[in-house]
């Protein structure tokens, strides 16, 4: 896989340049090819310095960095973006999640956002909030969605963590509105979470068949469990916490993702959007990841 970084020059993009260099040094070509898309937001000279320091960084990980700066001129950074990464699902994508101002989430109306939406390539955005793990989680929780094949996309992905990890507990949220919620009587719930339960079980099992780390014979604690809530977001938080995993590792669709609609951006998007709700509260680092779209036969 080519693995392709969107760098923003940023101290949050420096805490994710070290999830692309390690994730680089995985992969079976240890390039990272680095995008810098010039803003005016940082200077020539400080962007040199950074630079220098990516290269220090990547030789350390035996692995090559390559920079390519791209002025924006008519094209938007998105676009720049497009132009530059090649259009294949051999690609990855890795970007940051960042706030631009108070009254902004960490995803919506964002670059990163309309990648997950509309990339022709894999695309990881990451959200660091321990950058002394330099890249290296180990402890990953997965929420998996209750379709056979929602995690079928993050294969690939994860692979490139191999190596590290260290845990893996895969999650099943069951979620009932609060009404139907209050009213589940105590053998339902159990018939619920019992259904739940097997569904992570099989994802686990899909999950350790497919990645490089449960072939090379060392240990890993894994771990399916489903539980029974009326807010999603909150119980991926709940969980993230009481288990201490590193990241939260989720996969992102289209209808998960936050939109552009004006009218409802802040009462929905902002405050009520599941997955902002998990960037702006989680205790951890969060992956967020979107498989290429299949070719059309």
């Amino acid at each position: 896989m080519q693995l392709y970084f969107a760098y923003d020059g940023s101290l949050h993009g420096d805490w994710v340049s070290r999830y692309a260099l390690r994730l680089a040094s995985q992969s079976n070509d240890p390039t990272l090819h680095l995008i810098h898309v010039l803003d005016g937001a940082i200077t020539t000279a400080a962007l040199n310095e950074k630079f220098e320091r990516l290269q220090t960084e990547a030789k350390k990980l035996h692995t090559r960095c390559e920079i390519r700066v791209e002025p924006t001129q008519s094209r938007s950074t998105l676009q720049t973006l497009l132009d530059c990464v090649p259009h294949s699902s051999d690609v990855l994508l890795i970007c940051g999640t960042r706030i631009r101002q108070k009254r902004f989430g960490f995803l919506a109306g964002t670059v990163a956002q309309r990648l997950l939406q509309n990339a022709p390539f894999n695309v990881l955005a990451l959200r660091v909030v321990q950058p002394g793990l330099l890249g290296q989680p180990g402890d990953f929780l997965i929420p998996v969605s209750g379709h056979p094949h929602g995690f079928d996309g993050g294969g690939p992905v994860l692979n490139l963590f191999a190596p590290g990890i260290r845990s893996l507990h895969v999650l099943h949220v069951i979620r009932r509105s609060p009404l139907i919620f209050r009213l589940l009587s105590a053998a339902r719930a159990r018939r619920l979470i019992a259904r739940g339960r097997e569904l992570a079980r099989t994802a686990l099992k899909e999950i350790e068949t497919r990645n490089a780390a449960f072939s090379t014979g060392a240990k890993k604690f894994t771990d399916a469990r489903a539980v029974l809530s009326d807010d999603w977001a909150k119980e991926i938080l709940i969980q993230a916490n009481q288990l201490k995993t590193r990241i939260i590792f989720m996969g992102a669709s289209r209808k998960s993702l936050p939109g552009n609609s004006v009218s409802h951006f802040f009462d929905r998007y902002i405050y009520g959007n599941p997955l902002e709700q998990i960037l702006r509260q989680t205790p951890c680092d969060v992956g967020l990841f979107r498989a290429a779209p299949a070719k059309k036969s």
